[in-house]
């Protein structure tokens, strides 16, 4: 048969301090998951705010989610995006809402290179950094 092709959602806003694994159990019921990346906040916003006596739990910026089967993930997409996160009303994310979109044609190949092009960036630019004190 044919090979099932997994399918990526994007995730264009992190409720507040939601962690990968909490996030990949409200999204599992919707089909199997097999990887997950949320991209932390700039490591200087978050020493910021914890200097300036904030929150010292790190923020994600955003995500992406590889579901198994890719019309879960179309599924995930257009069932919850905008979708008030819900669940038990003790719920810390309550009320935010999801904001999810289905990448058509999109492979995990193309984050892990976008990851790699952007840490080899801001090395660099670390590194002009260094060389200018």
């Amino acid at each position: 048969g044919k090979a099932k092709k997994p399918g990526v959602v994007y995730l264009a806003t992190v409720p507040p301090y939601m962690k990968p694994q909490k996030l990949r159990n409200l999204l599992e019921v919707h089909g199997k998951i097999l990887r997950l990346y949320l991209e932390p906040e700039d490591e200087t916003v978050w020493k910021k705010r914890k200097k300036a006596g904030g929150n010292s739990k790190r923020k994600y910026t955003e995500g992406w989610i590889q579901f198994e089967k890719k019309k879960d993930a179309k599924k995930v997409a257009l069932m919850l995006n905008g979708q008030q996160i819900g669940g038990k009303k003790r719920n810390f994310y309550y009320y935010d809402t999801w904001n999810l979109k289905y990448l058509s044609g999109f492979k995990w190949e193309h984050l892990t290179e976008k990851m790699l092009y952007e840490s080899k960036t801001r090395q660099a630019r670390l590194r002009a950094e260094i060389a200018k004190t």
